[in-house]
């Protein structure tokens, strides 16, 4: 989690190794669940808001090993 503009909460989400189209389809679909806005950049998704522990879950769910999350 990064504090953004404003003082703005944002989860960061780094180091997934995906094509782009995949990255934007799971960034949508984390969006959706998580009913937040947000976007991808340089690889790197970026949710507005502190989702820390459920990005983590979704993760799980869509077959990232949780010895690979790591949730700072």
């Amino acid at each position: 989690m990064e504090m953004r503009r404003f003082g703005k909460p944002t989860t960061v989400i780094e180091g997934i190794k995906m094509s782009d189209k995949d990255l934007h389809e799971l960034n949508s679909k984390m969006k959706r669940a998580l009913a937040t806005g947000g976007t991808v950049k340089d690889g790197i998704m970026i949710l507005q808001g502190d989702h820390r522990e459920n990005a983590a879950k979704m993760l799980k769910e869509n077959g990232f090993s949780e010895s690979a999350i790591e949730v700072i």
